[in-house]
């Protein structure tokens, strides 16, 4: 409908259309029919009350009293044209009346109202004006000067004269009745409706006078009261009453919407499907909450009517507020094909395509109402809409160059939303030291007086806290830990309730510095915060293990890998360090088991993004069918936790498994000395000594200088009986410096020596 103040208007001046043709609505609504100007101003006192100007005419003069030098005489002849339509001669006469009396007013009014009758509207207000100051006590001379006025258009005018005639005359109510007219065309609302509740009190059953009075509590925004007035009308003047519409604005306004639309379906039965009635009922189901019958109520009013271009922009509300943002942009485009200059549109048309990321348009919309806006600030507002649709739509750096831009400009001072935005495309484009402070600044001005604000320093914090974390991890990684560690502690200042990140940060800082209890805090810290949080949860229980609380972390992992949702490569770090706990505990068996579920997992290439720990034991190996196309570090990572799982079967008596661990070493890496040699012990263990001294060889060969390989080479000779080889197997192995078995290698080499003594005399 638009502003409330032009609303009321339009209902009042008539400039608001109702049903077919072109009737003006203000004076239908007002006085419930198009009132013509009274053009003898002297009809007008007849047409209101019974009291009219033609009181002050003068009988007709008998026999030769009528003397030409007599103002009575040229009125008589006056009368006589007049009767004869001879209306020249009648104006003449009328004047010439005033010419012979200039002192009698009576012939001031004669002529005023014989000129009103003929469209002289204003030299009949010269002589009205005339014989009122002749005899300014007369109250009818200022209600008809006043009609005159009112005629014209001059309210003010009229408003002075009839209530001067209401003073000289208070009895006189229908003085208020035109008074209340006047004082409403002027927007005097309060004072029309006493004037007219004045009128009432004497003619409470004065049609006309109700319908004045209930349109006029409509304009003046009191609803209840003028639903009560229509009521009353619809009550008394059954037949009459033409007022459905209006009444169902009233119980709208007035909070009775089902009520309004009740009034609605009767006015809709007997005027059928009329466009004002429709958006009536549109306006009813808003008022209930009921969207979408509402839009169809607007858009079936704009089809009928589609000089209602403004109910598209209630469509476009609807819609907006149903989320279809789609349709509201339909709408909206249909208002600026007829309405294209309206530039407030235009950007309300522009942040509908931003919602919908139609980034591309809503940069043309919002530049074409950058063009025709010359307000400093607005064009401050637009241009930082503008910079928000490139960042939107990826142009990060052109939205940064503009947001830099308005950061020189006085209307930025206080903006946190646009150091916010910028800070957001520093942060995106790894910009990180200057994210930081600018998160910052804002943070520390943002107030808190709201519910509102407070979450949104809260969410700011949040941000802040995330960018510190980055810059601490980046410290973390060229092991600045002590420096990673300060920045982790300061994100933990900023972190919103459930961001554990900082926190787990922190403990790895503290971790990699082995500062447990510190680092331990931090990881329950974490934990407090997201209890689901596997860093925190996989940190805390290697912080146990390293502080010899083996118990305490197999109780923190075993739980950890229990969940289903866990990410392959954290599966597989926490499965290694629930090996290692078990080991630690003693408990060999749960622990190579544990390795072995950890084999089973692929590592991701790229490892976890978060900052690693060391751990006791060789960790995060890789192992798929291109076991031979691992990166480096990965196979030997791999190479080392397959020996350990070999080491533990081993020490379980468990070598079949052994046997396979050591195996898989050599998939990866065949000529590898350790799984050799460990295949020696193990085939020596199965009884497999031809096997074991081919595995001690292969183990030599590959590494001369691994000395323990021809130890366990020369006792499995021994076993072979082969005493010479094993001889001099064992006299190898003592050139060794340093040898781990020297003492026992020697006593065999005593006794294999004497033992081969008589042989070599027979010999």
């Amino acid at each position: 409908m638009g502003h409330p103040v032009q609303y009321a208007q339009r209902l009042l001046q008539g400039l608001y259309h109702q049903g077919e043709g072109q009737a003006l609505f203000g004076q239908r609504l007002l006085a419930g029919k198009i009132m013509p100007l009274l053009a003898l101003s002297f009809l007008l006192g007849a047409a209101l009350a019974p009291v009219s100007s033609s009181s002050y005419a003068d009988p007709m003069p008998e026999g030769p009293a009528a003397d030409p030098s007599t103002s009575l005489y040229h009125f008589n002849q006056a009368r006589h044209f007049e009767r004869d339509g001879q209306w020249d001669k009648a104006e003449a006469e009328f004047r010439q009346a005033v010419f012979r009396a200039p002192n009698d007013y009576l012939n001031y009014v004669r002529l005023a109202a014989y000129l009103a009758s003929f469209g002289k509207t204003n030299e009949a207000i010269s002589n009205y004006q005339k014989a009122i100051a002749l005899n300014p006590n007369d109250p009818m001379l200022h209600f008809s000067l006043g009609g005159l006025y009112e005629s014209l258009g001059e309210y003010a005018s009229a408003k002075r004269e009839y209530e001067q005639g209401v003073r000289q005359n208070p009895e006189y109510v229908y003085g208020y009745y035109n008074l209340a007219k006047v004082l409403m065309q002027s927007a005097d609302y309060n004072e029309a409706e006493a004037a007219f509740q004045r009128f009432l009190a004497k003619y409470p059953n004065h049609y006309e006078a109700q319908r004045y009075l209930a349109n006029l509590y409509l304009v003046n925004n009191k609803p209840e009261q003028a639903a009560n007035a229509y009521e009353t009308i619809k009550r008394n003047f059954p037949d009459k009453f033409s007022d459905s519409i209006n009444l169902a604005r009233a119980l709208t306004q007035a909070d009775a919407p089902e009520l309004a639309l009740e009034e609605l379906k009767t006015a809709y039965a007997k005027e059928g499907n009329k466009a004002d009635i429709l958006e009536a009922m549109g306006n009813a189901h808003i008022a209930l909450g009921q969207d979408a019958y509402a839009i169809h109520n607007y858009e079936q009013s704009y089809a009928l009517d589609e000089t209602r271009y403004p109910l598209l922009l209630k469509v476009a509300e609807g819609y907006q507020k149903e989320q279809k943002n789609d349709q509201a942009i339909g709408a909206l485009k249909k208002y600026l094909d007829v309405q294209p200059e309206n530039q407030q549109i235009h950007h309300w048309y522009a942040n509908l395509l931003v919602q919908q990321k139609q980034y591309n348009q809503a940069y043309s919309e919002l530049n074409g109402v950058l063009d025709k806006t010359q307000d400093p600030k607005e064009r401050y507002q637009l241009e930082k809409e503008i910079a928000f649709v490139l960042q939107s739509k990826g142009d990060i750096d052109d939205a940064i160059t503009k947001y830099e831009a308005l950061l020189q400009e006085p209307e930025s001072y206080g903006d946190a939303q646009l150091k916010t935005n910028l800070a957001i495309a520093y942060h995106k484009t790894g910009q990180l030291d200057k994210a930081a402070p600018l998160y910052e600044t804002v943070y520390r001005q943002l107030p808190q007086a709201s519910e509102a604000e407070i979450e949104q320093k809260q969410v700011l914090g949040n941000d802040l806290a995330n960018v510190l974390t980055q810059l601490a991890d980046q410290s973390y990684q060229q092991q600045q830990y002590q420096q990673a560690g300060t920045l982790y502690a300061q994100a933990t200042q900023y972190a919103s309730a459930q961001n554990a990140m900082p926190f787990v940060g922190l403990g790895n800082a503290h971790f990699a510095l082995q500062q447990l209890d510190l680092a331990e805090t931090a990881y329950a810290q974490a934990l407090s915060r997201d209890p689901q949080n596997v860093l925190a949860s996989l940190y805390l229980g290697k912080v146990q293990l390293q502080r010899n609380m083996p118990d305490a972390a197999i109780e923190q992992l075993e739980g950890l890998v229990r969940n289903p949702g866990l990410e392959s490569g954290l599966r597989r770090d926490a499965y290694l360090t629930l090996g290692d706990a078990y080991q630690q505990a003693g408990k060999l068996k749960d622990a190579a088991l544990s390795y072995e579920q950890a084999q089973g997992i692929a590592q991701p290439a790229t490892g976890s993004l978060q900052p690693q720990i060391n751990q006791q034991t060789n960790q995060q190996a890789n192992t798929s069918d291109t076991i031979n196309a691992l990166p480096d570090a990965n196979r030997q990572q791999d190479i080392n936790l397959l020996l350990t799982q070999g080491n533990l079967w081993q020490q379980l008596k468990e070598f079949p498994k052994a046997k396979a661990a050591y195996e898989k070493v050599l998939q990866i890496e065949p000529n590898n000395a350790k799984a050799h040699y460990n295949l020696g012990i193990v085939y020596n263990e199965l009884g497999q000594l031809p096997q074991s001294v081919s595995a001690y060889q292969q183990a030599i060969k590959a590494d001369p200088n691994f000395q323990e390989s021809r130890y366990g080479l020369a006792v499995t000779y021994e076993k072979q009986q082969k005493y010479k080889d094993a001889l001099s197997t064992y006299q190898e192995y003592l050139k060794a410096p340093n040898a781990l078995y020297a003492p026992q290698a020697q006593e065999r080499v005593d006794l294999l020596q004497q033992a081969l003594k008589p042989a070599a005399k027979q010999g």
